[in-house]
């Protein structure tokens, strides 16, 4: 499980560093698929897919493969999402 939490904070801080800061600018500038990049939320759920798929952490909520694969990425973009919304609500509060 501290595996999944750590893997959630890495897709937390892609998809939050690619959709809110200066460095991620060029991406959501691309004409077409810029706005895949302007939402952390959204980002998140492609950013955890690849994670998923590439790295395979998981809490064992289902015995099939098929639908753990589906709930570890639902969770684990549902987690970043949260830390990004946290992050950013912090942010804007220093800024006062």
């Amino acid at each position: 499980m501290l595996a999944f939490v750590l893997f959630s904070m890495i897709v937390a801080f892609v998809a939050f560093t690619t959709a809110e800061m200066k460095v991620g600018r060029p991406l959501r500038e691309l004409p077409k698929v810029g706005k895949l990049f302007q939402c952390p939320w959204c980002f998140g759920f492609w950013v955890a897919l690849v994670v998923i798929a590439l790295f395979h952490p998981t809490v064992n909520l289902s015995p099939n493969g098929v639908a753990r694969f589906i709930l570890d990425w639902i969770l684990l973009a549902w987690m970043a999402g949260v830390q990004s919304f946290m992050v950013k609500a912090v942010i804007r509060a220093s800024h006062r």
